[in-house]
């Protein structure tokens, strides 16, 4: 009987039971666009941790412990899928591996026919999940629409945030903290707490914003 992502996803520990399909071969036919990063190597400064294989698993337990929520935990699985097709010469580099990995997650959805929020979930995910660790140096008009479209997508402003938290702590680093992960928040809520105004063009509202965004930036870069 062969499993189904929903049913892992569910369990306390997905990563171990993927880490089994692993060891027995039969991940490398259910899931392929994770058995494959076995062995691809990333940079030893960033990634302690070994080969993207392993930061997969490692990332997707730190989000299982953030959340529940299966859409979110697909995301975490599948954010660094792009990586595996990386060409040999470039490695351990993997340059916009994000946007390399958008069809590979495509592919991977339909051919395993989840449901449309995780698909959304892990589209956004993997495009995205390398600008969320860039807040603090964003210019902040950017910040500001990235945060827009965050909350408009499928993982939203939280799960987005989780999944940079869990990418931080996938490096053997379970424990760790994440200098965007607070920021994001106190963001969001600003923004949140200080709707456009009756007269206020969306230009302007963005600005304001934006001013408010930088003051955030600023304090956690000197905090």
């Amino acid at each position: 009987m062969k499993p189904t992502l929903r049913a892992i996803m569910l369990l306390q520990f997905p990563d171990n039971h993927l880490r089994y399909m692993e060891k027995n071969g039969t991940l490398k036919k259910w899931l392929p666009e994770i058995s494959c990063l076995v062995g691809v190597t990333q940079p030893e400064s960033h990634h302690p941790e070994g080969d993207v294989f392993e930061h997969t698993m490692q990332v997707l337990a730190e989000m299982k412990k953030l959340t529940s929520q299966p859409e979110r935990l697909f995301a975490a699985l599948v954010h660094d899928v792009g990586k595996g097709v990386t060409p040999i010469e470039l490695l351990p580099k993997h340059h916009n591996h994000e946007k390399t990995g958008v069809p590979i997650v495509e592919e991977l959805a339909n051919r395993m026919g989840v449901p449309k929020i995780w698909k959304e979930a892990g589209l956004y995910g993997t495009e995205h999940h390398g600008t969320f660790h860039r807040l603090l140096e964003m210019r902040p008009p950017r910040v500001v629409d990235f945060l827009n479209g965050a909350s408009k997508s499928a993982l939203g402003v939280e799960g987005l945030a989780q999944l940079g938290l869990a990418d931080q702590r996938g490096r053997n680093n379970p424990d760790g903290l994440h200098e965007c992960f607070d920021a994001c928040f106190e963001m969001w809520e600003f923004m949140q707490s200080n709707p456009a105004l009756s007269h206020e063009r969306p230009e302007d509202v963005r600005m304001r914003h934006a001013k408010g965004i930088k003051d955030i930036q600023q304090r956690h870069k000197n905090g």
